[in-house]
């Protein structure tokens, strides 16, 4: 007995075989048995990771100043969440500096201005934050201070092989960690009403006022900053 018939269609991405098995009797063949087997699409290869281990969408102008005092401006930076190092862009060359180098940045972001100090400036003192590279001082006050810690997340492939779905590729994003300096502590917060009233509940009946006179959305950054710069102010206006 041999395989007599193979016959291939290509149908909606799958191959269809189909396969006969026969035998010979008195000078013909005769079909006794037929399997039909179908062939999906082959399993997806991994695809390179999709967004970018980038904290700017672009380089971007800024001034650098580093540990030894050194100062470097009028190039273009950008913040790479992956390696944790600076970046800094001399016409078609990239230098690269290790977090622990540098003491501060500054640029302009899309018009808005922007500064960013290493870990080791705020983690001496408050441990607490953990492993990071850069900081993003969002306000800075005499009692309580607003810093983003960005890091690197990486969402990986939900690709299911038995049913050839899904991304076949991982995917960094940048991520935002929040945190208010009070007393000596680094307090983890949301970007919510609730949650920045609790951190300072000291002022809470003056801040929640002060929200809702002012329509203020606590998941915006900037009115986030608003009210961290009225807490400073409040205890100013106490100490006059």
């Amino acid at each position: 007995m041999k395989k007599f018939f193979l016959a291939l269609f290509f149908s909606l991405g799958a191959i269809i075989i189909i396969a006969q098995e026969a035998s010979f009797n008195g000078g013909k063949y005769v079909v006794i048995q037929m399997n039909n087997n179908i062939m999906t699409n082959l399993p997806k290869q991994k695809e390179t990771p999709k967004g970018s281990v980038f904290l700017f969408d672009e380089y971007i102008k800024g001034t650098v100043l580093l540990r030894d005092s050194s100062v470097i401006t009028d190039y273009k930076v950008n913040i790479n969440l992956y390696t944790k190092q600076l970046e800094i862009l001399n016409e078609d060359q990239i230098s690269l500096l290790n977090y622990s180098k540098v003491d501060k940045i500054f640029v302009v972001n899309k018009g808005v201005k922007e500064y960013y100090t290493s870990c080791p400036n705020i983690i001496i003192q408050y441990p607490e934050i953990g492993d990071c590279s850069f900081i993003k001082v969002l306000y800075e006050g005499k009692y309580a201070t607003l810093i983003d810690k960005v890091t690197l997340d990486l969402i990986p492939s939900n690709y299911n092989i038995a049913l050839n779905a899904g991304n076949a590729y991982d995917t960094y994003i940048a991520k935002h960690n929040y945190y208010i300096l009070k007393n000596g502590k680094a307090l983890t917060i949301r970007l919510s009403r609730s949650s920045v009233l609790f951190v300072l509940k000291d002022k809470r009946k003056e801040l929640n006022e002060f929200i809702i006179e002012n329509n203020l959305n606590l998941r915006n950054t900037k009115d986030l900053t608003s009210v961290i710069k009225f807490y400073n102010n409040l205890y100013e206006q106490n100490t006059h």
